[in-house]
């Protein structure tokens, strides 16, 4: 994955932490093609960049999860808004 935005952003964090891609801005700009060329050459490489994205995807992001994330937040917030009542 390679994400051209704010480095401070929550994608750009993500990214960062799970080490499932590059973060392209004005500064890694010569970094991110020096690695892009080393990927090329290095299927090792790109196949444990290709597992935790994919990792990361599954844990984070497939309808489910995002559904019963949102389901709980919202349950809660109702919560919430009945106990303030």
């Amino acid at each position: 994955m390679i994400y051209a935005g704010p480095e401070d952003s929550s994608i750009a964090c993500m990214i960062r932490k799970y080490e499932i891609g590059l973060v392209l801005d004005d500064k890694s700009l010569e970094d991110v093609a020096m690695q892009i060329n080393s990927l090329s050459t290095n299927r090792d490489e790109m196949d444990v960049l290709q597992k935790s994205a994919f990792a990361v995807y599954k844990n984070y992001f497939v309808k489910k999860i995002v559904v019963d994330t949102w389901y709980r937040l919202l349950r809660q917030l109702l919560s919430d808004a009945k106990k303030s009542a």
